[in-house]
C-alpha cells in the first residue's frame, strides 16, 4: 500500500470514530438500575400509595413511624410506591428533597438522597421536604429529642416529654401506681398464707383479727389501685399527643391495664381461698358438735334408763319390808323415764343458752 492509499485509510478511520463517538455517548447516558439495598428497602414498605422512607445509613430497616433523632444522625431518604423503587432522583428527575434548614445533603444517588440532620433543626416533616409536592403526602416526622425524657416502668423504649414539669408529673403517677399495685400484692400475699394456716391448723382469735385487718389493708389497696391507674393512664394518654415517642406511651398505657387486672385477679383469688378454708373448717366443727351432741344424747338415755329402772329397783330390794317383785307387783313406768326426760331438759337447756350467750352462731355451727 502506498502512501496516498495509507493517507486515505486513516482519515476514513478518524471518521468513522467521530461519528461513532456520540452514537456511544448516548448509550452511557442512560440511568443505572437501583441497588440491592434499595429495592430490599422499598420491598419491605410493601407500599400501594407512594410514601417517603428512611434508613439509618448502611441499613435496611425501613423508617416510617415519627421518631425522635438527634442530631447528627445520617439518614438515606427514598420513595416507594407498589413498583418498588421511585427514580430517578434529582432536579430533572421523578422527584428531589428541597434544600433547607435542619438537614444537609451529603451526597445523591439515582435512587435517593443521604442527609445528615443538623444542631436544632427541631422537627423534620419529611414528606413535607419532597418536591414536587404532589408526590408524596406520607412519610415519618424526625423530632430532635428535649432533655426531658423518662423511661416508663411498664413499657419499653424511651418517652420524650415537653417540659421538666411534665417529667416530675409523670414520675408521680407512676410512683403512685406502683405503690398501690405493691401494696395490693403484698395484701394478697398475706391473705393467701393466711388462709393455708386456717386450713391446716384452724381459725384462732389471733389468726381471726389478722385476716380482718389483712381484708381491710386488701380492699384500700385494690381501691387506690384502680385509681391511681386511671390517673397515671390521664397523664399518658395527655402527654402522648405531644410526645415525640407517642408509641412508647401507648405501650405503657396497655402495659398498666394488665398490671391493674393482674392484681385484681390476685386479689380476688386470695379472698376465695379465705373464704375457702374458713367453710371448711366451718365444716369440721359442725360435724365435731354434731357428734358431741349425739354422744352426749345417747349418753343422757342410757343414764336415764339406769336411774329410772336400775336405781328404785335396787332401791326396793334394799328397803326394810322389802315387796317381793313378782307377777303380781306393779312397776312404775313414771319412776323409770323421769330421769330420761330431766336429762333431756337439761340437755336442751344448755344448748339453748349456749345459742343465747353465742348470739345464734352456736346452732348455725350445730345445722
Amino acid at each position: 500500500m502506498n502512501g496516498t492509499a495509507l493517507r486515505t485509510t486513516f482519515v476514513a478511520l478518524c471518521a468513522v470514530l467521530l461519528f461513532a463517538a456520540p452514537v456511544t455517548g448516548s448509550g452511557v447516558t442512560a440511568h443505572p438500575q437501583p441497588g440491592p439495598t434499595d429495592v430490599a428497602v422499598c420491598d419491605s414498605v410493601e407500599a400501594s400509595d407512594t410514601v417517603a422512607v428512611a434508613t439509618v445509613a448502611g441499613g435496611e430497616a425501613p423508617i416510617r413511624d415519627d421518631r425522635a433523632m438527634y442530631a447528627g444522625t445520617v439518614l438515606t431518604i427514598r420513595l416507594c410506591d407498589a413498583d418498588g423503587v421511585v427514580t430517578p432522583y434529582g432536579e430533572n428527575g421523578a422527584w428531589v428533597l428541597t434544600d433547607g434548614d435542619g438537614y444537609e445533603i451529603l451526597n445523591t444517588t439515582d435512587s435517593g438522597a443521604t442527609i445528615r440532620l443538623t444542631e436544632g433543626y427541631g422537627q423534620l416533616a419529611l414528606a413535607d421536604r419532597v418536591r414536587p409536592t404532589e408526590k408524596t403526602d406520607t412519610g415519618p416526622t424526625f423530632t430532635e429529642p428535649s432533655p426531658n425524657v423518662v423511661q416508663p416502668a411498664f413499657a419499653e423504649g424511651t418517652l420524650f416529654l415537653p417540659t421538666a414539669d411534665d417529667v416530675e408529673v409523670y414520675d408521680e403517677h407512676e410512683a403512685s401506681f406502683r405503690t398501690a399495685l405493691n401494696e395490693t400484692a403484698a395484701a394478697s400475699d398475706r391473705l393467701e398464707s393466711l388462709a393455708t394456716t386456717v386450713n391446716d391448723s384452724g381459725l384462732t382469735g389471733a389468726r381471726a383479727a389478722n385476716a380482718t385487718e389483712t381484708l381491710r389493708t386488701l380492699a384500700s389497696a385494690t381501691n387506690a389501685t384502680a385509681s391511681e391507674g386511671d390517673d397515671y393512664r390521664s397523664s399518658l394518654f395527655r402527654m402522648a399527643g405531644e410526645s415525640p415517642t407517642p408509641g412508647v406511651a401507648v405501650d405503657a398505657i396497655d402495659a398498666s391495664r394488665d398490671e391493674e387486672r393482674t392484681a385484681e385477679t390476685n386479689a380476688n383469688e386470695a379472698m376465695a381461698s379465705y373464704e375457702s378454708a374458713l367453710d371448711s373448717r366451718a365444716d369440721a366443727a359442725r360435724s365435731t358438735v354434731q357428734r358431741n351432741l349425739l354422744i352426749g344424747l345417747v349418753g343422757g338415755l342410757l343414764v336415764g334408763v339406769v336411774l329410772g329402772g336400775v336405781v328404785p329397783y335396787v332401791a326396793a330390794s334394799n328397803t326394810e319390808g322389802r315387796i317381793r317383785v313378782d307377777s303380781s307387783a306393779e312397776y312404775s313406768r313414771k319412776a323409770q323415764w323421769l330421769p330420761v326426760g330431766v336429762g333431756v331438759l337439761v340437755l336442751l337447756a344448755t344448748v339453748g343458752v349456749l345459742a343465747a350467750a353465742s348470739g345464734g352462731s352456736i346452732l348455725q355451727v350445730i345445722l
